[in-house]
């Protein structure tokens, strides 16, 4: 844990096209609790200062009046993360925030994030944060799939625009991404009013540094099995429970099979294990597609429920193929139990 606090956070700040990201930044980055931060914009985002920017091959950066340094970026976010690092004042930045494009897929940044070796030396993920129009937000879910993908991944949601929108809308809207990604804290933004303690406790590092329940954060308590048609490709969301532990190097062998075979339509894992070997010190698990993040073992469980819990946001990939080959590992035990 003391490697992780180390490193630099960095936060994804996603969401599809005029849903407030820019609005919301610029009010972050207005809080003295934020000085410290750089940002870069990836693939030239919608912030105000761009103009200032656009002109420039190569990262630049922009002192901002709240000691905020500002970036955009035409390449891959590794190389702008690289060249963060190297410059002079990257000694003072606390956080760094990354404004993606409307269209973006944001899970190639972070694949990046986790697995090049440069960057993760110095970086760490901070959280995703996903803005979501209130007016247009619905009929964009149901027509784009990338906007599906940024709701599916996000630690937090911010649901924007609301004093535009009818109750009836919001609470609508509001349904919607909870069935998407079940558990993720949803907040109301009025005119991109937003505070820094709204985007507080995102990571796993922040929820267990922070004492946030950990059981919230991977959001075994949300409602299980739903079902979204994008463009007639299924996203799914269910939970897979186990009263019986697990024994360690058999899940990870299977959660690596699972990654590698259907790695893509795995949007995004989230669990909490209970281990054979360490029946008191719960595992959480947290993945996206191929990349799974360095498993975390608790000194406790969060409550008194020891079962194994797994969140899983899906494409195209059933429970009943997933459950089916994790019973697999019931046998394995079984042998291993018999030598």
């Amino acid at each position: 844990m003391n490697a992780q606090t180390s490193l630099v956070p960095v936060i994804l700040l996603t969401g599809f096209l005029g849903s407030g990201k820019t609005t919301m930044l610029r009010s972050l980055l207005a809080y003295p609790d934020m000085s410290g931060s750089a940002v870069i914009i990836n693939e030239f985002g919608e912030i105000g200062i761009d103009h200032l920017l656009v002109d420039s091959p190569v990262l630049e950066p922009v002192l901002l009046p709240n000691g905020c340094l500002c970036c955009t970026s035409r390449g891959q976010l590794s190389t702008s993360l690289q060249e963060l690092a190297d410059k002079d004042a990257f000694k003072d930045i606390q956080r760094v925030f990354v404004e993606t494009t409307g269209l973006a897929d944001p899970i190639p940044l972070l694949q990046g994030l986790a697995t090049d070796l440069p960057v993760s030396e110095r970086f760490r993920l901070g959280g995703v944060v996903t803005t979501v129009d209130c007016i247009n937000g619905a009929a964009t879910l149901a027509t784009y799939e990338e906007a599906v993908c940024q709701v599916a991944i996000a630690d937090r949601l911010l649901i924007t625009k609301t004093d535009l929108a009818s109750p009836e809308v919001q609470t609508e809207l509001k349904r919607r991404v909870s069935s998407i990604n079940p558990g993720t804290q949803a907040i109301e933004i009025i005119s991109g009013a937003i505070e820094p303690r709204d985007i507080a406790g995102l990571s796993l590092h922040d929820a267990i540094t922070t004492g946030v329940d950990v059981g919230r954060w991977v959001g075994v308590d949300a409602p299980l099995s739903r079902q979204h048609h994008v463009h007639g490709r299924r996203i799914g969301t269910f939970h897979i429970v186990r009263d019986r532990p697990l024994p360690w190097a058999a899940f990870v062998n299977w959660m690596e099979t699972l990654a590698n075979v259907r790695g893509e339509d795995l949007l995004r894992v989230k669990g909490i294990l209970n281990i054979a070997e360490w029946p008191d010190e719960p595992v959480v698990i947290h993945g996206v597609q191929h990349v799974f993040h360095p498993p975390v073992r608790l000194r406790a469980w969060p409550d008194k429920d020891r079962r194994t819990r797994i969140v899983f946001i899906t494409r195209g990939l059933g429970r009943e193929t997933i459950e089916t080959t994790l019973h697999l590992l019931d046998g394995y035990r079984s042998a291993a139990s018999c030598m």
